[in-house]
């Protein structure tokens, strides 16, 4: 049966932009093979660490609110200036770092002396060309326009116990992630971009999503089979059909082969 594999990038597909050979050929393999393979990302155009991988059919980035398929733009979606200027006034928070994701940039928030700095220095090492990293207290009107997402986190490790206490705005969610936790349209999300490639492709299709973090469940419930990365926590194995290796020891590959793709 042709097959649609949704595939999460970090920690699933590669990390910090560095893709396993085994991985990147079993995604050609499955390719050549008459299925299709799709990024699924809550990582924006302007968050993306290294580049968008050129194997894959399509990317599903920005949890959901921009998705392309073939070189054609399925569907685009921000925040607007308006919510997200709310929404960062919600979520600012002492011993906190907020990160906005957008199409073009992204611009970093902390009172945690050194934090800017090494953040700075991750993204000029990680981060593709294009990026650029200013201060959100000084974002204009246009640049919280294209804001798609935050990415919060805290110096003391608190992001998860924090999320219950927040007030955002009308519309717009947070949701778990490993360390932290991510401010977005409530509208959107990986399942949004499931649901926009499988209706442009048409039926007859079984699916498949791999992922490895709490935000990857989802995924998981809307396909036909999830699957959780070796190194994932427990609540992510449990909601899955298929646990495969980690991502430093094939996990990708194995799951291609148990599901017949390669």
């Amino acid at each position: 049966m042709r097959t649609i594999v949704f595939l999460d990038l970090d920690h699933t597909y590669w990390s910090w932009g560095k893709v396993p050979e085994t991985a990147r050929q079993a995604v050609l393999d499955a390719r050549a093979n008459g299925h299709v393979v799709v990024a699924n990302t809550s990582r924006t155009r302007g968050g993306s660490v290294g580049h968008w991988p050129e194997e894959f059919d399509g990317v599903c980035c920005g949890a959901g609110t921009d998705i392309e398929f073939r070189g054609e733009q399925l569907l685009f979606e921000t925040l607007g200036a308006e919510r997200a200027r709310a929404a960062f006034k919600a979520i600012a928070a002492p011993r906190c770092m907020i990160m906005s994701e957008g199409t073009r940039r992204n611009y970093l928030y902390s009172r945690v002396p050194g934090v800017k700095a090494i953040a700075r220095r991750v993204s000029q090492r990680f981060v593709g060309p294009g990026f650029t990293m200013g201060e959100i207290t000084d974002m204009s009107d246009e640049d919280f326009a294209e804001v798609q997402k935050y990415i919060v986190t805290f110096a003391d490790g608190t992001a998860s116990k924090r999320l219950a206490k927040l007030d955002l705005p009308t519309g717009i969610a947070a949701y778990p992630l490993r360390f932290a936790f991510e401010v977005a349209d409530e509208r959107f999300n990986k399942v949004t971009g499931m649901d926009v490639v499988r209706e442009h492709l048409g039926t007859g299709w079984r699916t498949v999503a791999i992922g490895d973090s709490v935000n990857d469940i989802g995924m998981f419930q809307a396909a036909d089979m999830g699957v959780a990365m070796g190194d994932s926590k427990d609540e992510v194995k449990r909601a899955a059909d298929l646990v495969t290796d980690d991502l430093n020891h094939d996990g990708v590959l194995h799951a291609f082969q148990q599901l017949g793709l390669v």
